[in-house]
């Protein structure tokens, strides 16, 4: 019989605790998302560099690299284009929410702005590579 009392006890402390982890866990990846999202705009204000730079080039080059520097400028629009969006839809708060559906909710946002982070990283690869082989050559 006094085994009949431990297990459902034993059952309400595992709930208790796995739920109290989940609430930790929705916070830490929203942590997480808030840093990379933090990160993401110093590399947006890079891109935006870069761009400005790109355009200069642009106004000041013949028809050999229009199409080259277009496609870059156009690749930094885009990934500014996706954090815009994704900021306009980014909730933090997750009033209403249980635990299970934040923790859902803030790794399907971390993917989100991982993939937005790989664009920028990506497009000011080519905008320096380009940048570099242009004014080397001189």
């Amino acid at each position: 019989m006094r085994s009949l009392v431990i297990c459902p006890a034993i059952l309400l402390v595992t709930v208790f605790v796995f739920s109290c982890k989940n609430q930790e866990n929705y916070r830490e990846i929203r942590s997480k998302v808030v840093s990379v999202h933090d990160k993401v705009m110093r590399d947006a204000d890079l891109a935006h560099g870069l761009y400005k730079s790109l355009d200069s080039v642009y106004r000041n080059i013949g028809d050999k690299d229009t199409v080259k520097v277009l496609s870059i400028m156009v690749n930094i629009e885009k990934a500014n284009h996706e954090m815009e969006e994704w900021m306009e839809h980014f909730e933090p708060d997750v009033s209403g929410k249980d635990a299970a559906e934040s923790v859902r909710y803030f790794k399907t946002e971390l993917d989100k702005i991982y993939k937005i982070d790989r664009r920028y990283k990506r497009v000011m690869v080519d905008a320096d590579h380009y940048l570099d082989s242009r004014y080397r050559r001189r």
